[in-house]
């Protein structure tokens, strides 16, 4: 059964796009020194694996799968349940993994690994949005969100 707050998850999904394409800009703009493109980086790394844990949230609440014990599991779940592929699951999972750097160990940032992340941030969320509105028609008997 399907109890999500589908216009939340709508919305989530609605945004992704946009961290993708600033993304985009940022790597095309990559500078090491600058501090205006790190902060950006930082940023957008952020929101994207905040709006993937919010809509697996979402999912695992609104589907009534078991409870993650946290991101890591949450994307674990995700695996489990045929929301996302192996492949995703391993980029997912590293995106979420950078969470507790970039909220509290923010002054000792890794950009090279973001700056990878960022790099695959555009095929990464739109294959992620496929994803989720694929598992959200068939679990919900095709009522889609």
């Amino acid at each position: 059964m399907f109890y999500a707050d589908s216009d939340k998850l709508d919305r989530l999904l609605d945004y992704l796009p946009e961290l993708g394409s600033a993304a985009e800009q940022v790597v095309s703009r990559w500078e090491p020194g600058d501090v205006l493109l790190k902060a950006a980086l930082e940023r957008i790394t952020h929101l994207a694996l905040e709006a993937v844990t919010d809509i697996g949230g979402l999912l695992i609440d609104g589907f009534i799968l078991r409870d993650p014990g946290s991101y890591s599991d949450m994307m674990d779940i995700l695996l489990d349940e045929g929301v996302i592929s192996t492949a995703r699951h391993g980029y997912l999972t590293r995106l979420v993994g950078t969470r507790k750097m970039l909220v509290q160990d923010y002054l000792a940032a890794d950009h090279l690994l973001l700056l990878e992340l960022a790099r695959g941030l555009p095929e990464e969320l739109s294959g992620f949005i496929g994803n989720v509105r694929q598992f959200a028609e068939r679990e919900s008997g095709g009522a889609g969100l």
